[in-house]
């Protein structure tokens, strides 16, 4: 009688072992803000329900794919270099824009170099912010025809100023500027910040005699300039809103809970648990010595207008560290932490000028502000 062969001699490959390097892991190190919106955002949904003000669908879709984002477990892409043998395991993102600071970072990088690489010319550029008053952040914050609107008032103004400028300096008629901007909705807080930062071409284009397109940079505005310009926004944009009747409000009954979010993230106040309608807490240190208003930011009428420092056309890395800048997402994730009494505390980069460093946070608390930052469907936030 004929011997058998063994099993892997008959055709049949023995399945390989697997790779340690590809094992799913059993436990996955998430972030204080991870595991802040994983333990409390069905109290969130259901204290919501309770006071009538129902979580909107995007906004409730936005929270729960944070909680998969980034987790092998539910989805992965497995590179393999045919080089080295080596594999690498890339789980999926949400994808989402509102907080999430593994999708904004990445998000913030590939935009800053498609801006440097395929927008941005070789010409020199500066950086205008305008921030807006208290009210109109509140307006704006799920309003994205009316922020169109302002920002189109904004940048008519600009780059009209750039033209005058031109014209009056070296006798350009036809001046063409250009600019980028970003809409930011959060400031340094997690508040509800509606702003804008724009990068300006420092200059205009124009055709010389021969037909040519050439290029003729501008010198600093002078704080006096600034002065009349941001009064000019301020004059127009409140025209603008005049002419809105000041924007209704939505009839949506779905949008209750995000305006009413906005409202106190604008504001400092929380609105919903069992600190509604208290102001939000701080830690408050000594005040910096630098605390007065830089010489190159004018403010009328709540409006606040400043200008950065020139980069060269040719200072590519620089340019794109200011489209990253402007880029970046809300939330630093190794700024929060959890103290012992299970509030959050989230730290500033910079205090602000009363010596407030940081904001405590009760879980809900968190949560609503993370609401209020997440931006409404079809809206661009790079124009």
């Amino acid at each position: 009688m004929a011997r058998r062969k063994p099993r892997t001699q008959r055709g049949h490959a023995r399945r390989p072992r697997p790779d340690p390097a590809l094992a799913l892991p059993r436990r996955v190190e998430r972030t204080v803000l991870h595991r802040t919106l994983r333990r409390h955002v069905e109290t969130f949904v259901e204290e919501a329900q309770r006071t009538a003000r129902p979580v909107p669908a995007f906004i409730e879709k936005e929270l729960r794919a944070f909680l998969d984002c980034g987790i092998a477990a539910n989805g992965f892409l497995r590179v393999h270099c045919s080089g080295c043998g080596h594999d690498r395991l890339l789980p999926f993102s949400c994808k989402r824009r509102g907080f999430c600071p593994s999708c904004s970072g990445r998000r913030m990088a590939e935009g800053a170099a498609l801006l440097v690489d395929r927008v941005l010319p070789l010409a020199p550029v500066r950086q205008w912010t305008l921030s807006l008053p208290f009210d109109l952040r509140f307006r704006l914050g799920m309003d994205h025809r009316l922020t169109s609107r302002v920002l189109a008032v904004a940048m008519r103004a600009i780059l009209g100023f750039q033209r005058a400028r031109a014209r009056k300096l070296f006798g350009i008629v036809d001046g063409r500027g250009g600019a980028v901007t970003v809409i930011q909705r959060f400031g340094s807080a997690l508040n509800l910040n509606v702003h804008f930062h724009s990068i300006v071409l420092d200059g205009v284009h124009f055709e010389d005699e021969a037909g040519r397109a050439r290029f003729q940079a501008l010198p600093a505005p002078g704080r006096g300039e600034l002065l009349l310009l941001v009064e000019t926004i301020a004059r127009r944009v409140c025209a603008l809103l005049e002419r809105e009747g000041l924007v209704d409000e939505p009839d949506e009954e779905e949008s209750r809970l995000a305006r009413s979010c906005q409202a106190g993230a604008a504001r400092g106040v929380s609105t919903i648990g069992p600190r509604a309608g208290r102001r939000f807490r701080r830690l408050v240190g000594e005040p910096p010595e630098r605390a007065r208003q830089p010489p190159d930011s004018c403010r009328a009428a709540g409006f606040d207008l400043h200008v950065g420092r020139r980069i060269r056309g040719t200072d590519r890395e620089r340019m794109e560290k200011l489209a990253r800048y402007a880029l970046r997402g809300p939330v630093a994730s190794e700024r929060l932490t959890e103290l012992p009494d299970g509030r959050l505390k989230y730290e500033f980069r910079h205090s602000w000028r009363d010596g407030t460093q940081a904001v405590l946070f009760e879980p809900l608390e968190l949560i609503e502000r993370l609401v209020a930052l997440v931006p409404a469907p079809r809206g661009n936030l790079v124009r």
